[in-house]
């Protein structure tokens, strides 16, 4: 199966953007306090908390979920809270 330029294309430039937005997320890490490595292991971890809170506030279809999608999210909150915190 040959895979065409564009897919590689559109790859190419989610990755990218993924990167930009961890690069900014552990700027904004370190603003708080962190050193470079603490701030670069936390980013995805506050990515991923942020990606699910932005879909849990925008979205109806958790309706059936939404007492794990809290606990998800709560879960997330401390573990980002205790890694600042014993930082």
């Amino acid at each position: 199966m040959m895979i065409s330029l564009d897919s590689i294309n559109i790859i190419n430039i989610l990755y990218r953007a993924y990167n930009i937005i961890l690069i900014h997320i552990s700027n904004f890490l370190q603003i708080l306090g962190l050193n470079n490595q603490e701030a670069a292991e936390l980013s995805p971890i506050v990515l991923l908390f942020l990606a699910i809170t932005i879909t849990y506030l925008t979205s109806h279809m958790f309706t059936a979920f939404k007492k794990y999608v809290q606990g998800f999210i709560v879960l997330f909150a401390v573990i980002i809270l205790i890694a600042v915190v014993v930082k």
